[in-house]
């Protein structure tokens, strides 16, 4: 594949273009965009706050051939080892890694990491200036973490789970400066929080006006959440599903994040992956994980819902 010899201006973007269509295997994602190639303006090259290249990014994966395992067989996105998966909570099948120790909800977001990496730090931005936070970290997201220049990880009791941590500190007060994360991770945490209203403005406060977290937490089909004081820890097991929980989030738990200055948008592997990648990365199909930005941002709204409705268009990620 060659230059076109009769172009004059737009020379690499043109080649760009012929590789995505013609050879997509030979496309390799990126961390970030450097530059966008613009007829608005007299250079020809302008740099847009927010990444154009979403719908291109997926559907280039899309196209990358899939591999056919036996029924039994998985595939861990987050160490990439390849075999039978253990039993999770509860006896959920092909639930765990035996490597790592991902879960479902861990191996959808590294399928989700380069999207997400590419897209929600600008490309003003440069690589070794990114910050990602997270909460309770996992070993399986590891790798997400490398994505980023900074990696913060936090626990408020990592003696309790045996973490290493590079700050101990609760989410309901970050001893980190306001608008200083570009992402924040926090999965199944916010169900042992008793303040979750402060922390969940903790998580407004830290985001960057581009920022964007991800979080997951047990949710019933009830509207309502179910919560109140019980010091009884065998109680709350009963009536939460674990003995450290001090509730169960209802369908209001978006209403709370807006009460909180957080816009969110909750995002499924049924509705973003194809049937095969599901199987192949024993992921449960309707575990959303929420991603919320700033609710005073108007771009970061608007670029949230494109990102939805990207990820959602013809369940477009496959791997």
């Amino acid at each position: 594949m060659r230059f076109a010899p009769d172009l004059r201006r737009l020379v690499d973007w043109d080649y760009i273009l012929q590789l995505v269509s013609l050879a997509p295997e030979k496309v390799a994602c990126v961390d970030a965009i450097s530059s966008v190639y613009s007829t608005q303006n007299e250079n020809r090259i302008s740099v847009n706050y927010w990444p154009p290249d979403l719908d291109q990014l997926l559907a280039a994966r899309g196209s990358v051939a899939q591999s056919i395992l036996p029924s039994d067989v998985h595939v861990c996105s987050c160490c990439g080892y390849t075999g039978r998966f253990f039993s999770g909570p509860n006896g959920r099948p092909n639930a765990g890694c035996p490597q790592c120790g991902s879960l479902e909800r861990h191996r959808f977001l590294l399928l989700l990491s380069m999207a997400l990496r590419s897209y929600w730090v600008p490309e003003t931005r440069r690589q070794d200036s990114s910050c990602l936070i997270e909460i309770a970290p996992s070993h399986a997201t590891q790798k997400l973490r490398s994505l980023f220049g900074h990696d913060i990880t936090v626990d408020a009791f990592p003696d309790a789970d045996k973490r290493s941590v590079s700050l101990i500190a609760s989410l309901t007060d970050l001893p980190l400066p306001s608008a200083s994360a570009d992402m924040l991770v926090a999965l199944h945490v916010l169900e042992h929080i008793p303040d979750d209203k402060k922390a969940m403005a903790e998580i407004a406060r830290v985001l960057t006006t581009a920022g964007v977290s991800i979080l997951q937490v047990p949710m019933s089909a009830c509207e309502a959440t179910d919560e109140e004081i019980i010091e009884d820890p065998e109680v709350r097991k009963i009536r939460y599903g674990q003995a450290d929980h001090v509730r169960f989030y209802g369908k209001d738990f978006y209403a709370r994040l807006k009460a909180c200055g957080l816009y969110s948008l909750a995002i499924s592997p049924k509705e973003s992956m194809l049937p095969e990648s599901i199987a192949k990365y024993a992921l449960a199909p309707d575990e959303v994980l929420v991603f919320v930005v700033r609710n005073d941002t108007p771009d970061a709204k608007a670029a949230l819902d494109h990102f939805g409705r990207s990820l959602k268009k013809g369940a477009m990620i496959k791997t």
